[in-house]
Order: C-alpha cells, then sequence, then structure tokens
C-alpha cells in the first residue's frame, strides 16, 4: 500500500511562553489510505490488517491528545470570555455612571421624553400599515408601529422609573383599523394602563375607506381592528380629544351603550356624515352632549342636532360648505370665537330646509374667520353684505379657487362690499390676508382699507397683476403710504408685516427705490428713536438697469440700518424681460 505522509508543524500555543502543542511524528508517518479504496468500497489485504489496527490505536491516542488539548484551551477561552462580559459590563456601568446625561434633572428629561413620545411622531402610540409593492399580485402589508415611549422604558430601571412615572407619554394613540390582523390589543392595552387617569388624545382611522366598496366591516377591519376600536371608544370618560377617520357604519357595528365624553375638548370629524342615523344616534348624542367640548373640525357641515354649536368656540369646516349655511352656523354659535371654512361654495338653496337669512348675522365674539372660497369675487358680497363681526382681529380669505378662476374675472375685485362690512362692523383688525380670487383689486378701495383698519399689524396680499412699474398695485398702494403733506398722520401706523406679490408683475428699480422713500418717511415721522424695523424686500424680477442704481440703494440701506432700519435686499437673477 503506497503511502504519502504529511508532516504536521507544532502549534504555538502561547508566543509568551513560546509552549507549543508537538504532534506525534510517528503517527505522522503513518501512510493514509488511497482514496480509490474507500470510493470503491475495497477491503484491506489479510496482511495488512494487523498493522493497521496497530496505526488505528496509535491515531487515537494522538487523537485523544488534541481532543484534550482542545478541551484546555477552550476552558481557558470560555474562562476569558465570561471575565471579558464582567468587565465590560463594569465598563459601560462606569461609562454610564459618569455620562454628562446623568447629570439632567428629571424636569429636562421629561421634556426630552415628550418630544422624542409626542411631537417626534404626532402620538405616543402609532400603529399605522406600510404597502410595499410586491410586484406579482396584491401589495404586501406590513403593520408599522412608532412605540418611543415603551423603548425609552427599556433603556434602564431609572429611565423605566421615569416614564411609568409619567402617564402624558402614554396618553396619545393613533390606530389605523383597516385589515388590522396583527394583534396588538396588549400593546394599546399597555398603554391605556400606563396613562393612568390622563386625559386621552385618541385618533382612529381606516386609510381603505373610500375603497371598502360595500365590503362588510368585519372583513375590511380584518380580525382586530373593530376590537381595538370598541377597546379605545371604552375609555370614553377620559378622551380629551378624539379624531375618528372612517366609514359612519364602523360605529354602527361598535355600538357602545352608555357612552358619554364628559373631558372631551376637540373632536374632528373625518366621517362623510349629513345627518344622524338611527344604528349611529347612541354615538352623536354623546357628542351633542359633551359638556366641555369647544373646539370641533368636519369634513361637512353637521345638523345642530350632531354637534353643540351653541357652546362651540373654534370650528373648522373642510369641504362643501355654502354661504347660507356659513352664516346659519355663525347665527347659532354664540360663543364662537375662530371659524375656519375652507370650501365655501356659492348660496345655492337652505340648509336643512332652514328659511333663507334675511336679517344680518352678528357673532359677537368671533375673533378670527378664514375662508377659501371656490366661487369667484362676486359671490363673497353676500357674505359681507350679511355679516357683522365688531370683534373681529384676524381675516383670511385664501386661494381654493380654480386655476380658471382669474381668467374669468379679469376686472379687478371691488372690495366695496367688504369695506362696507368693516365700517359697520367697527372691529379693530389686526391681521388681514387676501388671496385675491382675481387678476387685480383697485388701489383706492384696497388703500380705504388699510384707512378703515388703523390697528393693523400685518397685512399680506396675493394677486396674479401681470403689470408693470407704475401700473402694477404694489407702486400705486406705496404711494398711499406715504405719510401725508404737512400732517403726522399715515395709514397703518403700527403696521409690522407688509407683504405684498403680484404674480406677474415685474417691479423696477424705480419702484424700489420708491419702497425705501416710504421707509424712510415713515421712520422719519411715525417711529420713536428706540424702535427698530426689520424690513426684507425681495424682487423675483427686479431689473436693475445699472450698477450705479444698485449701488446707490445700498447705499441708501446702509444709511437707514445706522438709524435703527434694518433693511435688505435679495437680488434675484431673472430673465429680463419675464416671459
Amino acid at each position: 500500500m503506497e503511502c504519502e505522509a504529511k508532516h504536521m508543524e507544532a502549534i504555538t500555543i502561547c508566543e509568551r511562553c513560546n509552549h507549543k502543542f508537538v504532534p506525534n511524528s510517528k503517527t505522522q508517518n503513518h501512510p493514509a489510505i488511497p482514496a480509490e479504496q474507500i470510493r470503491y468500497n475495497r477491503v484491506p489485504l489479510e496482511k495488512d490488517i494487523p498493522q493497521n489496527r496497530i496505526f488505528l490505536q496509535e491515531e487515537e491516542e494522538e487523537l485523544k491528545r488534541y481532543e484534550d488539548e482542545a478541551v484546555r484551551l477552550r476552558s481557558a477561552l470560555e474562562q476569558l470570555e465570561v471575565q471579558r462580559k464582567t468587565l465590560e459590563k463594569k465598563v459601560e456601568e462606569r461609562r454610564s455612571w459618569l455620562s454628562p446625561i446623568r447629570r439632567l434633572p428629571r424636569e429636562i428629561l421629561e421634556e426630552i421624553f415628550t418630544f422624542v413620545s409626542l411631537h417626534k411622531y404626532g402620538h405616543a402610540l402609532q400603529a399605522f400599515p406600510v404597502v410595499r409593492g410586491s410586484g406579482v399580485g396584491l401589495p404586501d402589508r406590513t403593520l408599522r408601529i412608532h412605540a418611543p415611549a415603551l423603548d425609552l422604558s427599556h433603556v434602564s430601571h431609572y429611565w423605566r422609573w421615569i416614564t411609568n412615572d409619567f402617564p402624558r407619554l402614554w396618553s396619545s394613540i393613533s390606530v389605523d383599523v383597516f385589515e388590522l390582523d396583527e394583534d396588538i390589543r396588549p400593546l394599546v392595552n399597555h398603554y391605556l394602563r400606563k396613562s393612568k387617569d390622563y386625559p386621552l388624545d385618541i385618533v382612529i382611522s381606516d386609510s381603505e375607506t373610500p375603497n371598502r366598496r360595500g365590503r362588510c366591516i368585519q372583513d375590511h377591519l380584518g380580525r382586530h381592528g373593530l376590537d381595538i376600536t370598541k377597546m379605545i371608544l371604552w375609555e370614553h370618560p377620559r378622551i380629551e380629544r378624539l379624531q375618528l377617520e372612517f366609514d359612519e357604519d364602523i360605529l354602527s357595528v361598535a355600538c357602545i351603550q352608555h357612552i358619554s365624553f364628559p373631558a372631551l375638548d376637540y373632536f374632528c370629524n373625518g366621517m362623510r356624515v349629513l345627518q344622524a342615523r338611527a344604528e349611529t344616534k347612541w354615538f352623536w348624542d354623546a357628542i351633542h352632549d359633551a359638556p366641555n367640548l369647544l373646539s370641533a373640525a368636519t369634513d361637512y357641515p353637521l345638523p345642530r342636532c350632531m354637534l353643540p354649536y351653541e357652546r362651540l368656540r373654534h370650528l373648522s369646516i373642510t369641504s362643501n360648505c355654502e354661504t347660507e349655511q356659513l352664516l346659519h352656523i355663525l347665527r347659532i354659535c354664540a360663543s364662537l370665537r375662530s371659524l375656519e371654512c375652507h370650501e365655501l361654495e356659492p348660496a345655492l338653496m337652505p340648509w336643512d330646509e332652514t328659511e333663507l337669512v334675511c336679517a344680518g348675522v352678528t357673532p359677537s365674539h368671533l375673533h378670527h374667520l378664514s375662508i377659501a372660497p371656490t366661487c369667484g369675487p362676486r359671490d363673497l358680497n353676500f357674505l359681507f353684505e350679511h355679516l357683522t363681526a365688531p370683534s373681529l382681529a384676524s381675516f383670511e380669505i385664501l386661494d381654493n379657487y380654480s386655476e380658471d378662476l382669474a381668467t374669468e374675472h379679469d376686472e379687478p375685485w371691488s372690495l366695496r362690499p367688504f369695506i362696507d362690512f368693516l365700517r359697520r362692523s367697527r372691529c379693530k383688525l389686526v391681521d388681514l390676508l387676501l388671496e385675491v380670487p382675481s387678476s387685480s383689486i383697485l388701489d383706492t378701495e384696497f388703500l380705504e382699507v388699510l384707512e378703515v383698519c388703523p390697528t393693523l399689524s400685518a397685512i399680506e396680499v396675493n394677486v396674479l397683476g401681470a403689470k408693470k412699474g407704475s401700473d402694477t398695485l404694489i407702486y400705486k398702494v406705496l404711494q398711499g403710504l406715504r405719510p401725508r403733506e404737512n400732517s403726522q398722520t399715515m395709514l397703518v401706523p403700527v403696521v409690522e408685516d407688509f407683504i405684498m406679490t403680484e404674480v406677474d408683475s415685474s417691479i423696477d428699480s424705480e419702484t424700489a427705490s420708491n419702497i425705501l422713500d416710504i421707509i424712510e418717511l415713515r421712520n422719519a415721522v411715525g417711529l420713536r428713536r428706540e424702535d427698530v424695523w426689520n424690513v426684507q424686500l425681495e424682487f423675483s424680477n427686479l431689473a436693475i438697469c445699472e450698477t450705479g442704481e444698485k449701488r446707490a440703494l445700498e447705499e441708501r440701506m446702509q444709511r437707514l440700518s445706522e438709524d435703527g432700519v434694518d433693511c435688505s435686499i435679495r437680488w434675484t437673477l431673472a430673465e429680463w424681460p419675464p416671459t
């Protein structure tokens, strides 16, 4: 039998003491079994058997030497690893003990925990599906959970003690119940228990409400969606803020008897509801009777039997509110301070079969009114003609009309009904925002608005414009802002923020110079020496014909700065003339 000996070198166990494991040279000289003998199932010759038995005994003894050495080394390594982990823990504890964060008082840690738990994600517990396209068949949905308070409680015993003693960190929950097959009831229950008696901020939503299309509620919500909805609503005595963004059919299935909302302060209705149904009357009766409900937001105007309009102080309506509906709401909301209407429709028909609003409406406590008309300027006149708001301090008309509306109303929007409204109201308006649903407004009427409202502090006007130089609204208004000759009086003497935008207009260097004229004059006439202005001018279509003109403007700004008026112009390179 042929043999080919392969000598193995000594293995260095310790380089310090040069301890080595030396293989037995005798076993190294034993011939190897040829591979073909094993492969073809051949047996040794009778004469080779005694010698190979001796080889086998010697090799087994040598193998035992290897195993004993390995056991010894492995035992030493295990002891080393145990001691390493012990030392590692000691290092981590000492590093933590010396960490500057340990010097932070509990009050600072609570602020940090509050930011991480509530402000970063909006709610202390969030559970919502994330759609990941699989490329084949239906998209893959996975449930994503943000539970920062729970994560913080696992950092250390001290942090766990703080979080467990800070119920606010656990008091807000937002859950999307669409096809909720994962059982998160233990997690939700954990948050409800940790929040103790702290008021709850709750959001329950269904991200696929528009696509339900007659599918039964139980299938649509999955195995646990309805249970989670019921579990959260069972906490109704301490719900302070409630937002529901799902189909009203869910309420008809999740019927909870003897429900009430004694702590409810804010309610957001994202359900497409126009009138109460018998199956959900239990819920709307509880909302209507909530004694502390002062703020509400709703997609559509709700009937009087569903919201406590008489007690509301703040109301926001997102969709499809007709002008007469708005006036009717202002009439019945005796305590209303703020009203926002994001889609104001022209008056078409009486709401809820009520009589047309003939007499004027005077909400005596209304402080803020924001409307976003989908109609043209003339349709706003109906509102101004029937409304008187003596306490109004903030008024906004926001851009929510179609792109073609401005082309339909190329003539300037008459502010006369708005001026009459202001004169009739005799209010001390502080903030005014006009996103004009027309190409322009008359400068004389706008200046009359400023004359009627001397208490204005912040003014913003956005129009389409499409004019140049002295024909722009900005240029004409600037002339009206000059102090009157032989008089110390001026329009809007206490204004701090004045923003005018003409989208398609162009401002030349003469207009820029006029702006500085007015700033200099108003600074000289209207301001005390200790007052400081911060004026920032930005022209996206400013044509500076010569470097000298730009230098002259900069020198005037420098003089204003020395006089206490920080004025700056951001020069924007633009194509001239603009296309």
